[in-house]
């Protein structure tokens, strides 16, 4: 049997796999860094993306829905949940890290904080004066 977690989203509670279990389903973005993985909101893991309303924003949701394409992923949660979304690395199926991409077609960048660097050298050159940084990433 799979563990689960009960997590308050909103007014209702939500069985999700625990974080040591991945999950697979079939993706649908909502922006630059969140998608739904079947009925889960999960945050990309050491990206900092534009929101929608904000220059690039668009970009960067257009560029990830453009990786996902019609398909499922997976994704290794953290076990972290920020604003109401589980926190994890996704990757397509045939293994792209999904915020990797992301930042490699400039559309994010690496958030150190979170991702302790691990994408900083798949930024385009450049794109640190086009994008600004988030201050949580510091």
């Amino acid at each position: 049997m799979k563990q689960v977690l009960s997590i308050l989203m909103a007014t209702t509670f939500i069985a999700i796999p625990a974080f040591a279990t991945p999950i697979v389903g079939e993706a649908k973005v909502i922006d630059g860094d969140t998608l739904y993985v079947g009925n889960i909101k999960v945050r990309l893991e050491g990206i900092d993306a534009p929101e929608q309303s904000k220059p690039g924003g668009f970009f960067a949701t257009s560029t990830l829905s453009s990786i996902v394409g019609i398909t499922n992923v997976h994704c290794e949660l953290t076990g972290d949940v920020t604003y109401d979304r589980m926190v994890g690395v996704c990757y397509t199926l045939d293994g792209r890290d999904l915020a990797a991409e992301v930042i490699r077609a400039g559309a994010a960048l690496d958030c150190m904080r979170f991702s302790k660097g691990r994408y900083r050298s798949l930024e385009p050159s450049g794109i640190r004066a086009k994008l600004p940084q988030a201050k949580y990433c510091y």
